[in-house]
Parts: structure tokens; sequence; C-alpha cells
């Protein structure tokens, strides 16, 4: 009913910005004034503040709705931040699509209402504003809950946090997948380690991949996950950064299992308990998606080499290509520690078996320079029968590798995740980590290991005499080894070989 005159929130909106700065200040003063006579304002916010500005003149502002207000005497230091942040609320809510209230434009509006004021001076100069105000408690509480969401099966447009090693990487593949399926139109980006970024580029189910360095540039992302206005995000790695990186994100839906002091963080929780750490990684994973209302059948992890992948194997394998025999890769190492490998001599002894009395050839296997000397050193102690591709392959490369081969012999490592996912029979070695969880998926598959009281530790290096490995000879390997190529054999080409346990 004021002529000429409009309010606060679309001014804001389609104002430049210097015709902002006047305003800004402006209105700073009006609401000091108000306070100054000891009203609170019940309901302060951008749509409740009119404003005439023409070109040239001191524009003028008008406070409505007072009708609920309350009149004091006095208002005390308290009661003025609570109305302040009723109104930094308001101009929060527009900020929500784009950028309208800037941190200067709130500084700006606080330092013209500190005016002469001593003690609220002292307050903007000791930044309890920033912590109070241009922040927000009640920004924090509101992160810490949630906004409001219809839930990710109508989110368009949602986060996944890629889990932090390649064979928990692998393992969460399904989940991806029935994500994608439950949501068709959605945006999908996963955010990952920069070593991991070809295992995801080779998905079509993502549109997106973000890769990142290390930890320090993870969080230095923040402002650009901020701009994409994500609906939903889903934590696989346990870590507090991650649920950092998705609060400081402002994504409304953030899910994950509670650990490490993060539960604040998420708004909806999963407890890694009993039964959570007990089942196969790819379970665990899929629990996530399907607690949020996916649906699928859990299938098993699947990776296709592109193309280029294959023909860099086919480059690498030329030298075995018409050799008669299996092809068997040997992966000897392990990320994670010295108590996951099982011993490079007992390595060499069972290569040299499968070369002579199976006339298999060997492709050596490994990732950094120490896995890359290791595997040198076995293939030259085996031989004419074998050959090194560690240190030559991309992670696609080395799932195209693998895929041309008849069986991989390994310790409990990545590359074991992603030969069961090309479809390639593996035999693994388990010590100090537990099958239950982290074997590879699937029937297709062997397990060596000595049950010992003191396995699954989980450590990384064994503080005693490492007897889950020193009680594992060749012949066990050895003969593994035989019955996953006799009955891959069997089966056909192509074909997953029965299940054997040893």
């Amino acid at each position: 009913e004021i002529p000429d005159t409009i309010d606060l929130m679309h001014y804001l909106s389609v104002t430049p910005r210097p015709g902002k700065v006047q305003t800004i200040r402006a209105v700073a003063r009006a609401i000091r004034n108000l306070h100054n006579v000891g009203i609170v304002h019940a309901d302060l916010n951008l749509r409740n503040i009119l404003v005439n500005a023409q070109p040239g003149a001191e524009p003028k502002v008008f406070i409505i709705d007072l009708d609920k207000s309350t009149r004091l005497d006095e208002l005390t230091l308290g009661e003025r931040i609570w109305n302040l942040a009723r109104l930094n609320r308001s101009a929060e809510k527009l900020n929500r699509h784009r950028t309208v209230v800037t941190s200067a434009d709130r500084l700006r509006f606080f330092k013209e209402y500190a005016g002469e004021d001593i003690e609220i001076s002292e307050l903007y100069e000791s930044q309890i504003f920033d912590l109070t105000i241009h922040r927000g408690w009640w920004r924090v509480l509101e992160l810490i809950r949630g906004r409001q969401s219809q839930g990710i099966l109508t989110a368009n447009r949602i986060l996944i946090k890629g889990a932090n090693w390649l064979g928990d990487a692998v393992m969460s593949l399904p989940a991806i997948r029935a994500l994608r399926e439950a949501c068709p139109n959605a945006q999908l980006a996963v955010v990952t380690q920069a070593g991991l970024k070809d295992l995801y580029t080779s998905m079509p189910e993502l549109d997106f991949v973000i890769d990142y360095a290390d930890e320090m540039e993870l969080l230095k992302m923040t402002p650009t996950l901020r701009r994409w206005s994500f609906d939903a995000a889903i934590l696989f790695p346990r870590s507090f950064r991650s649920a950092l990186l998705a609060f400081l994100a402002r994504i409304p839906l953030r899910a994950g299992y509670v650990s490490g002091g993060r539960a604040l963080l998420l708004t909806k929780r999963f407890e890694r308990d009993r039964a959570a750490l007990s089942m196969h990684r790819v379970h665990y994973y899929f629990n996530i998606v399907r607690g949020l209302g996916v649906k699928g059948d859990r299938a098993t992890p699947q990776l296709v080499p592109d193309t280029a992948a294959r023909a860099v194997a086919e480059e690498l394998l030329r030298p075995i290509a018409n050799v008669d025999g299996p092809r068997v890769a040997i992966h000897p190492g392990a990320t994670y520690g010295g108590a996951k490998q099982w011993f490079p001599d007992r390595f060499v002894e069972v290569a040299k078996l499968l070369v002579d009395k199976n006339k298999a050839r060997i492709v050596l296997l490994g990732a950094g320079p120490r896995e890359e000397e290791l595997a040198g050193k076995i293939a030259q102690e085996i031989g004419d029968g074998a050959l090194s591709v560690a240190g030559k392959t991309r992670l696609m490369d080395l799932a195209a590798v693998l895929e041309r081969c008849d069986l991989i012999l390994t310790n409990d490592t990545g590359p074991m995740h992603v030969a069961a996912a090309v479809g390639t029979p593996v035999v693994a070695i388990f010590g100090p980590t537990d099958p239950v969880t982290t074997a590879p998926f699937g029937d297709a598959h062997t397990v060596v290991r000595e049950p010992v009281d003191c396995s699954p530790c989980l450590k990384r290096e064994c503080p005693i005499d490492h007897r889950c490995m020193t009680r594992i000879d060749v012949n066990r390997v050895y003969a593994a080894a035989v019955e996953q190529l006799a009955s891959r054999r069997e089966a056909g080409p192509g074909a997953p070989s029965k299940e054997a346990r040893a």
C-alpha cells in the first residue's frame, strides 16, 4: 500500500551491485532506529522491509507488519542479535539458488548498524558477529538436522563420495548401478581420488566424475560443490572428512555410516554395528542406498574395459600372444601392509610349477615403484615363462589385462576385485584380513587361508610370527590354481568355474 516501493527480497534479486550498497546501509540504519526505541520485530525478514530507491536520491526504507512485535524499555545486546539472526535467516533462504546477499553485504550492514555504539562495535571488531549472525547458529542447526527433503528417489542431483581404496570402490559398483536404475533422470556425480578416476569414467551410469589429488584439495572443492546445488550425498567412506565435505557443501540429505564422530554431520545415519561389519562389503555398501529406498538384487560387481584399454592390453601381452597354455596373472604386492603379503619366493615356486607342469605363462602385475621392482625380480627368477607389466598400466588397462588372463593368483588386494569384476577366476591368499567381508565376490573363486586363532586381526604388520601366512605352503596354492584352471576348461570358454574353497 506504500506507493513506489518494492520489498527488499525482490529489490536485492534484481538490483545491480552499486545500488545495493547504499540501500543496505539505509536498511541497517532503519533497523537500528527501530531497536533504539525498544521494538523487537516479531517477523523481521526481507519481505517486511520495503524500499523506495530512486536514482540519485537517498533510499527510503519502510518496516511493515509490526502488529505482533514487542515494545521494551531497552533492548539488550542478545535481543538485538536474536532479531538480526531472523533477518539473516531470511537472506540465507534467498541465497539457496544463487548468492544474492554476499558476506561483504552482511558485514557492511552490521558495521552500519553498529554506528557509534561502542558495545556493538566491539562485538563487530571481535568477529563474534561472524560466528553468530553471518554463519548463523540457526544455519548450523538446519544443516545438522537437514532441510526437508523428498528423499533420494526424487533428487535431481546426487553426489557420491567414492570409496578410498580400489577394492572397496569395485565392491561399491552394484550400489551405484542400483541407484542409477532407481533415479533414471537424476544427475549422478562421483568425487574420487585421482588414482580411481579411470574406474568411474568407465561407468555409463555416472554423469560426472570429479577427481582430487589429496585431502587438502578435497576440502577446497566445497565452494564448487555448493554451486552445483546437490540434493543428496551418499558417503561410502566412513571418514569424518567426507561427511564434513557434504556438510559444508550444504547438501540437505547426507547418508552414510556413523563413525569417527561424524553423526551430527549426517542426516541419514546407518550404524556400523556387528551385523554391518560382518557382511560382505558389496552388501555393506548396498545397504546405504537400500536404506534410502533404492531396490535391487545386489548384482555382482562388473567392469567392462573400453576399446582403448583392450588395445593397450593386447600390446602388452603380445610377447605371449601365440604361446599355448593358460595365462596366469600374479599380483604379489599389497598396498595396505606387509602382513597381507604371501612370500615372494613362494610365488616364484608356484609360478615355476605352473610353467613346468601346466605350460602356463605368468603375467606379473603391480603398481608403484615398490611393486614394480618386486614384480620384476619375481619375473626374472621365474625365467622365460614370465612377463612383467607392472607399472605399465592405468587402472582400466589393468582390467583389460586381467580380462585376457585365465586366472589370477594374488594376495587380498584391489586387483583381486578388479579380476573378479571382469570375470577372471581368482585364487586369493588371505592372512590377517577377513574373507567373509572382502573375499572376491561370487562363487567362481578360491580363497586359500590358514584358520589360526589370531586371524583375522586386520593389522598392517604382524607383531608375532606371521603364522597365518607361513603355514600356507606352495603345494596348497598350486593345487588350488590347478583346480581352478581345470574347472575353467570343463565349463568352457568365458564360463565361471565352480566354487572351490581351500
